[in-house]
């Protein structure tokens, strides 16, 4: 008798349980499929539209430093002829 019931409870308890799970579960996944979609989207806008910023940022912060190189390299051959002339007592 309590073999029947105890089989009558869990059936019952099947039955309230399993559609609450199924109900859960198909929630869970519509959840992870529209997380994984905005991680996608956002993946798709930064690629359309930081990256190339930050290409453009980085080309532009590498022609400075080379402007910069340049600058340093004229001054050096600069002060470097002054100096060369200095010693050959041609500068006044």
């Amino acid at each position: 008798m309590k073999s029947a019931a105890r089989k009558q409870a869990w059936d019952a308890y099947d039955a309230a349980v399993k559609p609450a799970q199924e109900i859960y579960d198909a929630a869970e996944q519509q959840a992870q499929e529209a997380f994984n979609a905005a991680v996608q989207q956002a993946s798709v806008i930064y690629y359309a539209a930081v990256k190339p910023a930050r290409e453009i940022y980085d080309a532009a912060v590498q022609q400075a430093w080379d402007a910069v190189d340049a600058a340093v390299q004229q001054a050096r051959e600069i002060y470097d002829a002054a100096m060369q002339q200095a010693r050959e007592g041609k500068l006044k």
